[in-house]
């Protein structure tokens, strides 16, 4: 039998990873449109990035308006987690699915929910149906 999460990782739509931003481009997508050049843009980045670390380690949460909260909890037995809280505003733009600009894998079942999926994956799957030990109505 085939599990849920099987179905799930199948059929659901997913986000097709693109090249990540790094210091460089972010920098130089910072410097377009602005009075600061690319040095300057990778300068205040890396300042911010020493800030936030060295305020992180004073014990100061950091909030940056736009992007997050990071703050450091400490775990039992004394190791120190970072705990990164995204602004609610940056949530909402990146949630609304028609805002996104990227490209989607299996865009057709976007709006398909647990128990769609898993009809899909027994329709297509008769030998090895989903186990499910719960009701789907309830998980979705």
């Amino acid at each position: 039998m085939a599990t849920l999460i099987e179905a799930v990782n199948a059929y659901r739509t997913r986000v097709l990873p693109k090249e990540t931003i790094g210091m460089n481009i972010l920098a130089r997508r910072l410097a377009h449109g602005s009075l600061a050049n690319e040095s300057i843009a990778r300068m205040v980045l890396t300042d911010l990035q020493r800030e936030v670390r060295n305020a992180l380690i004073e014990g100061h949460p950091v909030q940056l308006p736009g992007i997050g909260r990071f703050s450091l909890h400490m775990r039992v037995g004394g190791r120190l987690r970072l705990a990164v809280r995204a602004d609610r505003g940056l949530q909402s733009a990146i949630g609304d699915p028609a805002n996104f600009e990227g490209d989607l894998l299996r865009v057709e079942n976007i709006e398909l929910d647990t128990a769609a999926i898993v009809a899909l994956w027994n329709a297509e799957h008769p030998e090895d149906p989903v186990e499910t030990t719960f009701d789907l109505d309830q998980a979705a």
